[in-house]
């Protein structure tokens, strides 16, 4: 049933979906020619693994660094993602120059996400996916100008694999830097070690303190052997000067050396001098005696030379060269002995230093070795890094630069169109059901059943134009109109066959329901049955009853007769169908309320109900006025119009449960201005009228069938879908 009511509500909306799809047909179309065309190119990338690099790095060496290149994680979804993150967009929009209509370069999030304008413009646009079982990446981008298009998807892979390189260096280039830094430093700290022993040094005045030492202990041994050998020279020229002395002591002047004679020219010459004397006397002797003055002469010269050579031989051996030199010697050696003792001691008291200095020495030379034993290890990791950094390569090559689209993209028509019959589809049924669900008025019998279960005296289908007051009079007598009303008619009789009403009182819920053409058709339709009727119009606010017919009038009616303005015979109308009268409302009173109520409506109606077999008696609506529920209390049978899609369910059950409450209980429902189109009911009143279709006319007589025309068909669908106004 569910199922059947939704078809129902599709058929009875149908022009709803058909107007939703026309409209997005037509905006399909629409941004199909109105639109800038969207161009796409594709630029091809392929995923490589690192092995080769990490092969490379182990033949050198380097199976640590190799370790540390390999990538955690080769998940295709964290590359499709790095390919759009915002550094890689930026270097394409600044290589590119992609501005906005402003002048602005464009946001790097304007590339991927575009605004609901931006994408309908063909602003650029990038995009990337994966070929489906490979790893292949696909850098898309759209734009309104072909090479654009492909400019944007050769720059973007071409920035995102110099940015995936630059990443996977971004590792070994922080340790290098790192390294680098610690070169710095360990460099400073190396060269103030090697300066602390350059001071060291220079404070203790060493050079090389080893071969100092070995300097020091040799300068010892020689000043050692120095002093031997100057003790030797010390001895030996004291004994050349006892020597000297010696032979000293022995000249005299019967023996005068050769070298003080050669050194000293006084002995020389007193030494010829005195020999020449003793030849002189020789001489003498021989001719003279000892005794002789000449002789004694002789030997007194003699004695004065001799005396005067032992005088300067005295005077030679004291200031003797040979002696002097030979002293002077001995002094000097003497001298020079002392100063080997002293620089021996000195040496000695320098010598017992040296093991502090070595010990102070060695310390600054230990540190200053660790110092460059990790500066030399420091220099090989940064070499190792260096060639580290130089062979790592991105893991991503280009395979296949785009090529610029001859073809627009977008916008597809076939696509657009066939999208916009969807979305039309979609969003008319969408409609429908929105409409139906929040639509609470009742549009079928069994949807009024389930508000108020009594029973249904008939469905009156819709015919005539709204505004329009269409009787059955106009009507074939055979029209499915007017055999509704024979329904209804017959309908009251079977459920008054024990007792059948004189009076009948016609109400709806609210206005403009047609209770007053239900009313002035049945009274019709049961005239034409041979009843005599009365229709009173006891709308006393809004009467329309002598409005249907164009000789009847408002001027006297109820309202007169009630004031004594009237007599009742004289209030009658006579209709065009014989045996029905109306009695019209009559001037509209100043307080219709009170005259419902008197008790002269009450006699009113019982003198009407004299002269004929029905009256029927047209009301207010009931949620109006207390009208309908005074007069339905002096009346036989109350019948409750109810109009098809515009009664809702809320007013229907105030209705109820007024009429319940005054004690009242309608002697059944006419279902008014039903559309015949989408209800079951409707379907037995095609059928009715397809099996009436011109066999026979108004008058009985045969005619000659003929094949409708569009037209006719038309304004017989017109005279089916028209309703009581």
């Amino acid at each position: 049933m569910e199922i059947l009511h939704l078809y129902s509500a599709l058929l009875r909306r149908k022009w709803l979906i058909i107007e939703a799809v026309a409209f997005f047909l037509a905006a399909a179309v629409a941004i199909t020619l109105l639109l800038p065309k969207q161009y796409q190119a594709t630029a091809k990338l392929i995923v490589e693994s690192s092995d080769t690099t990490n092969s490379i790095l182990s033949e050198l060496g380097l199976e640590e660094v190799a370790m540390s290149l390999t990538s955690g994680s080769d998940d295709m979804m964290n590359k499709i993602a790095l390919a759009t993150v915002r550094p890689v967009l930026e270097e394409v929009i600044w290589k590119l120059q992609l501005r906005d209509d402003n002048g602005r370069l464009l946001v790097a999030d304007k590339l991927i996400v575009a605004g609901a304008l931006d994408e309908l413009m063909g602003a650029p646009q990038v995009k990337v996916t994966q070929a489906q079982g490979t790893d292949i990446l696909m850098v898309m981008a759209s734009s309104n100008d072909a090479e654009q298009s492909r400019l944007i998807a050769d720059t973007l892979a071409q920035a995102y694999i110099s940015q995936t390189q630059e990443r996977a260096r971004s590792d070994v280039r922080e340790a290098r830097n790192f390294v680098t830094d610690q070169l710095v430093l360990v460099e400073s700290e190396l060269d103030a070690a090697l300066g602390s022993i350059a001071d060291a040094q220079q404070a203790e005045q060493i050079i090389d303190l080893e071969s100092e030492v070995k300097a020091a202990v040799a300068r010892i041994s020689d000043m050692m052997m120095a002093i031997e050998q100057s003790g030797a020279q010390i001895m030996g020229l004291r004994a050349q000067i006892s020597e000297e002395r010696r032979n000293q002591a022995l000249e005299g002047t019967d023996l005068v050396s050769p070298a003080s004679i050669s050194s000293n020219s006084q002995v020389r010459s007193l030494r010829d001098g005195l020999a020449e004397l003793r030849r002189h006397r020789e001489a003498e002797l021989l001719e003279k005696t000892d005794k002789h003055p000449d002789v004694l002469l002789i030997d007194r010269q003699i004695e004065s030379t001799t005396t005067e050579l032992e005088l300067a031989l005295r005077e030679q051996h004291e200031l003797s060269p040979a002696v002097a030199q030979l002293r002077g010697q001995l002094v000097s050696e003497q001298e020079r002995a002392l100063e080997l003792k002293a620089g021996i001691e000195r040496a000695t008291t320098e010598f017992g230093h040296y093991p502090d200095k070595m010990r102070r020495l060695a310390q600054l030379e230990l540190a200053a070795a660790a110092t460059e034993k990790l500066y030399t290890e420091l220099q090989m990791q940064e070499f190792e890094i260096a060639i580290a950094e130089a062979l790592t390569m991105s893991d991503l090559q280009f395979v296949e630069p785009a090529v610029q689209p001859e073809r627009p993209a977008k916008p597809r028509l076939v696509v657009n169109v066939a999208a916009g019959l969807m979305l039309g589809l979609m969003f008319g049924i969408a409609l429908v059901f929105g409409f139906e669900y929040l639509d609470d008025s009742i549009k079928t019998p069994d949807e009024l059943r389930e508000v108020w279960d009594i029973q249904q005296l008939g469905a009156i289908p819709h015919y005539g134009k709204k505004g329009t007051k269409r009787l059955i009079t106009d009507l074939p007598a055979h029209a499915p109109v007017a055999e509704a009303f024979r329904t209804v008619r017959n309908s009251i009789a079977y459920a008054t066959l024990d007792k059948p009403p004189r009076y009948i009182a016609v109400s709806s819920g609210v206005p403009e329901e047609g209770k007053s053409t239900v009313s002035m058709n049945l009274a019709i339709s049961m005239a034409r049955d041979g009843k005599r009727v009365v229709l009173v119009d006891c709308d006393l606010r809004r009467p329309t009853q002598h409005r249907f017919f164009p000789h009847t009038a408002n001027r006297v009616g109820v309202t007169n007769v009630l004031l004594g303005e009237a007599k009742l015979e004289d209030a009658y109308q006579e209709m065009p169908v014989p045996g029905f009268r109306l009695l019209a409302a009559g001037t509209l009173p100043r307080d219709p309320g009170s005259l419902v109520e008197s008790l002269k409506m009450r006699q009113l109606l019982m003198d009407v109900a004299r002269t004929c077999d029905i009256v029927i008696v047209d009301t207010p609506p009931v949620m109006v006025v207390n009208d309908a529920v005074v007069l339905g209390r002096q009346v036989d049978e109350f019948v409750l119009v109810v109009e098809a899609g515009r009664a809702s369910r809320k007013v229907l059950r105030d209705v109820r449960n007024r009429m319940e409450g005054a004690g009242l209980l309608p002697v059944g429902l006419v279902f008014n201005k039903l559309d015949t189109s989408d209800s079951a009911l409707g379907g037995y009143y095609r059928y009715y009228r397809s099996y009436y279709i011109a066999d026979k006319d108004a008058d009985g007589k045969p005619i000659k069938k003929r094949r409708r025309s569009k037209s006719s068909a038309s304004s017989d669908q017109a005279g089916e879908g028209g309703g009581a106004a």
